[in-house]
């Protein structure tokens, strides 16, 4: 979270206007969506659930950044 996290306010910082074009670079990162999914499964598995339950809300902030980003 903490290299998504610093990736997304420097593409926000880098953003010309309304900032969006490095945010989607961010967004469709295949390598970074990949280490995400990687570490999301890892947390499903080894829990505790309230830690699972922030990482699925993690997952979805992301996927409604993404829809509000790229409409």
């Amino acid at each position: 979270m903490h290299h998504l996290h610093t990736k997304l306010y420097e593409a926000w910082d880098r953003g010309q206007g309304d900032g969006h074009g490095p945010l989607l670079l961010v967004l469709e990162d295949e390598e970074l969506s990949q280490r995400l999914d990687h570490v999301r499964a890892q947390v499903a598995l080894e829990g505790p659930e309230a830690v699972v339950a922030a990482a699925e809300s993690v997952m979805d902030l992301l996927a409604a950044l993404y829809a509000r980003v790229f409409p």
